[in-house]
């Protein structure tokens, strides 16, 4: 669930983060290309000009007034220039001198500040945008360069129509915004694509590793449990009825898992126990039952100094406390004992229960369920309890097979102390 999770919120921050910068980059790529466009346009109109008037600009002088047969020649250059940008009526083209004053047509408002901004940069510059019988019109204002010396003959000015660009620009821009849309889209399902295939891979990694570490955990257990024959499968039988009690009450997947871990090394403390203790045939007087009392505090510290345990160590060290206080080794009580520890505490205790001992047959699981209906609320948690006595109602928590006589197990090097 946790991996959906993920998932999830990477496909979300990617579709955000996609369609952000989707949202970006069509106003750039639509600003870049409206003025890409303009330019063209621009440009495209200024070297018309320049084509069609180089022959008379060569021989004009433009420190004087201009002839009528030169004035002809640009008045019909306008009226052409006037329809291809789309300019009302038949005058769009414009010279002026290199200090701002008109050459043509006559009579035209001086301009010095913008012809002296064009030759300074020595390309094109744009005026401002002005309204002509409520059309946005703007000048666009270019140096044309003396053939004869290395200085500017005129200053060519040419109007133009921005309803005509936004017609044009109003044509191209679904385009525009079709292929950055796209774009985005591509790179976001390739991005989802790519997450999907890497938390594949590390659940994959993840389940070997989860499947590695349970099963050297389970070594561990069946060592802990080999140190006292009878005991065999203790550990995992535990485990495995911890887990289903975990399930029944509904806990959250991260503590079951860490109480399945926790209840296959709830014994490793016994590493520890003198043989003679541990190991002893008869039963135990109150210095030996300390010592055996021993093993949480022992499992807290051998796990104590490893990261990966560090949820299963509370688990551990207070499996024997008992829901009235009087278990060990902190006296906790009621709901201050780790959730994961009482959970065990009720497994481990129907699994000593239901087990065959050298001195003793195993309880059947009813004469069980009742011996832990008698402790709930004072040994055990009474929610822990009632939801066990349902798995043994449903006969979920089958105890392992009873042993073909006791005299085998008679023979075995010691007891467990469950108590």
């Amino acid at each position: 669930m946790r991996h959906f999770d993920f998932l999830v919120r990477f496909g979300l921050l990617t579709l955000v983060l996609s369609l952000s910068m989707a949202i970006v980059l069509s106003y750039l790529f639509a600003s870049g290309q409206e003025a890409a466009q303009t330019r063209v346009a621009v440009y495209s109109s200024l070297a018309r000009v320049s084509s069609d008037l180089t022959p008379a600009f060569e021989h004009a002088d433009f420190s004087h007034p201009i002839s009528p047969a030169f004035e002809a020649v640009l008045t019909r250059e306008s009226a052409t220039l006037a329809s291809l940008a789309g300019v009302s009526g038949d005058r769009a083209l414009f010279l002026y001198r290199s200090d701002g004053t008109a050459v043509f047509p006559a009579g035209t408002a001086p301009q010095p500040g913008l012809v002296a901004k064009a030759i300074a940069a020595r390309e094109y510059v744009a005026g401002p945008m002005r309204s002509v019988d409520g059309e946005g019109i703007f000048r666009a204002y270019a140096p044309y360069g003396n053939p004869n010396s290395n200085g500017v003959a005129v200053v060519i000015a040419i109007d133009f129509s921005q309803a005509q660009f936004d017609a044009d620009y109003r044509r191209t821009q679904p385009f525009v915004f079709k292929v950055t849309w796209f774009a985005c889209g591509f790179i976001f399902v390739s991005l989802l694509a790519l997450a999907v295939q890497a938390q594949r891979e590390l659940n994959r990694r993840r389940r070997l590793a989860d499947k590695t570490f349970k099963e050297t955990m389970m070594g561990i257990a069946a060592i802990i449990d080999k140190r006292d024959p009878y005991t065999a499968g203790h550990s995992k039988r535990v485990s495995e009825y911890a887990v289903k009690l975990a399930r029944r009450m509904r806990l959250k997947a991260s503590l079951g898992e860490t109480i399945e871990v926790s209840a296959l090394l709830h014994d490793v403390g016994k590493i520890g126990i003198p043989d003679s203790v541990l190991l002893k045939p008869t039963k135990l007087d109150e210095r030996e039952r300390a010592i055996i009392g021993a093993h949480p505090r022992i499992a807290s510290e051998i796990l104590g100094g490893i990261e990966a345990m560090r949820d299963t160590i509370p688990c551990i060290l207070h499996h024997h406390e008992r829901w009235d206080g009087r278990g060990y080794p902190s006296k906790l009580e009621g709901e201050s004992i780790p959730l994961g520890a009482r959970v065990i505490a009720v497994a481990d205790t129907y699994d000593a229960m239901t087990t065959d001992r050298p001195y003793r047959r195993a309880l059947s699981p009813q004469n069980a369920r009742a011996e832990l209906l008698r402790g709930s609320g004072v040994q055990w948690d009474e929610s822990c309890v009632r939801a066990f006595v349902e798995l043994i109602d449903a006969g979920l928590v089958p105890p392992p097979p009873p042993a073909a006589n006791l005299e085998e197990l008679s023979g075995a090097f010691g007891q467990q102390v469950w108590a």
